[in-house]
């Protein structure tokens, strides 16, 4: 007999607001009295729910505590009942998303390439059901000054056991004039944008482009929270020629780095005119940054690019999808070709964060080509 779960609310609550291994118990006793169909004595009433509401929203908000998954579960279940207000709800997901989403840039880039940016995601404190985040209208600017501004569109579900490590990321073009105005040194980036936190019990039924919606639309939709968030960081504009990645090829690692890359398909889609390249990579010591070229006969045709972050030890392996349009089949049938990964700069330097990468070239011989079935 679990005794625990015979103690009166007073005492679940001093147990789930205490720093103990007991408290995620609590928060779990204190789930199952949420249900009003179930007519339990021991059942919670209005009184009781808000209370413990106020105490998950102030675990929730202090990050120098550890967060208790089962706190998360309580709210979003109470939710589920209907017993959470739209006041409580909305400072629960806007805080959820504000301490787990961080803003990142390369730190030196080239005058003239585009900038690379990124916003990533990690250890979201929320319950089983979670929220989903839907990034609407962006406002880039340099110094005080709009370079881009335009819907962002990219949005994922998310709860406290699952998130993207790779959140959302993009480069950002500056047009030749603008660049003009700008010169090598240290200059302040600025991100500004609206972020919609649904809940995901209704959100799969609501339009996906809110940046067309009027402010009473967004008002009026249901269980849709939303905040202006901006993020600011400093970065350095190199001169157009400098160098911020380097390759090397350090011969220990040769024989893992060309054996890493794991071709599942090549398929080519005759009715889109496109190459869809899929694989995996396990067992790379070092980054991965390349463009990939098509080869047969004495053709060569570009593919796409690929950058992979390394170490990936040899119990992992990380998935790739590459897309090109190049070469248009038309009549010609091919079997194999050969797909040739060439080190680039430039792809690295596409990166947050990447400083160095493998330098030799790849050659994975007599990739067979599979060609997609019209019917299909």
């Amino acid at each position: 007999m679990n005794w625990t779960s015979h103690l009166p609310v007073w005492a679940l609550r001093m147990q789930a607001n205490r720093d103990m291994p007991l408290a995620d118990e609590a928060w779990r006793l204190l789930g199952d009295r949420l249900n009003p169909n179930t007519k339990l004595s021991t059942s919670l009433s209005t009184s009781q729910i808000q209370s413990l509401i106020t105490d998950v929203l102030a675990l929730q908000a202090d990050t120098k505590h550890p967060w208790r998954y089962e706190a998360g579960v309580f709210l979003e279940g109470a939710r589920m009942w209907d017993m959470v207000n739209d006041q409580d709800w909305n400072a629960y997901v806007k805080t959820a998303y504000q301490q787990a989403i961080s803003f990142h840039i390369r730190p030196n880039v080239n005058h003239g390439e585009d900038i690379p940016i990124a916003l990533r995601s990690d250890n979201f404190r929320l319950g089983t059901f979670g929220i989903r985040y839907h990034y609407g209208q962006g406002t880039f600017s340099i110094d005080g000054q709009v370079i881009r501004s335009e819907p962002i569109g990219f949005g994922a579900c998310v709860n406290a056991h699952h998130y993207s490590d790779k959140g959302w990321s993009d480069l950002v073009r500056l047009t030749d004039k603008q660049w003009q105005d700008i010169k090598p040194g240290e200059h302040q980036f600025k991100v500004q944008m609206r972020v919609f936190l649904l809940d995901t019990r209704h959100s799969s039924g609501l339009v996906s482009d809110y940046n067309l919606l009027s402010q009473e639309q967004i008002d009026a939709l249901p269980d849709v929270a939303y905040c202006d968030q901006s993020f600011e960081k400093t970065f350095n504009i190199l001169p157009t020629d400098a160098v911020d990645a380097v390759s090397i090829t350090p011969e220990d690692h040769r024989k893992a780095v060309e054996s890493a890359f794991t071709v599942n398909y090549l398929e080519y889609q005759p009715n889109r005119g496109r190459w869809v390249l899929r694989g995996w990579i396990s067992n790379l010591p070092v980054n991965l940054a390349c463009d990939i070229l098509i080869c047969f006969g004495d053709k060569t045709y570009p593919l796409s690019s690929i950058k992979i972050k390394g170490p990936i030890p040899s119990g992992s392996r990380v998935s790739y999808l590459a897309n090109g349009w190049e070469p248009k089949l038309n009549d010609l049938t091919l079997e194999k070709v050969d797909l040739r990964l060439v080190p680039s700069r430039k792809v690295a330097q596409r990166t947050i964060d990447m400083k160095e990468y493998w330098g030799d070239e790849i050659l994975i011989k007599d990739v067979p080509v599979v060609i997609e079935n019209d019917a299909q």
